[in-house]
């Protein structure tokens, strides 16, 4: 959901002071590490509200396998380790 995005963002601010502190200017790698960031952020965004739209169906299928969930049984993990992935970069 939106609000455990939010809540890994909030977590891992404090790492901002830490990471600027060199005051070392942006390169290439940190622009792919906030793209990585972002694009989990999406994607578990994303997956998470298929999901759920997903489980309020009343005649669904036994296995979702529309949208991102065509593509992975669990997109929503993959967005959260791409965060995960994208910070060990920064």
């Amino acid at each position: 959901s939106l609000a455990q995005h939010g809540m890994l963002v909030g977590l891992t601010l404090p790492l901002q002071a830490a990471m600027a502190a060199e005051g070392s200017a942006l390169n290439g790698l940190d622009v792919v590490a906030l793209l990585i960031c972002l694009g989990g952020i999406c994607m578990g965004c994303v997956s998470d509200n298929q999901l759920r739209r997903y489980m309020l169906t009343r005649d669904r299928p036994l296995i979702l396998e529309t949208g991102l969930w065509q593509y992975s049984r669990h997109p929503n993990h993959f967005g959260e380790q791409s965060w995960w992935i994208g910070l060990l970069f920064l």
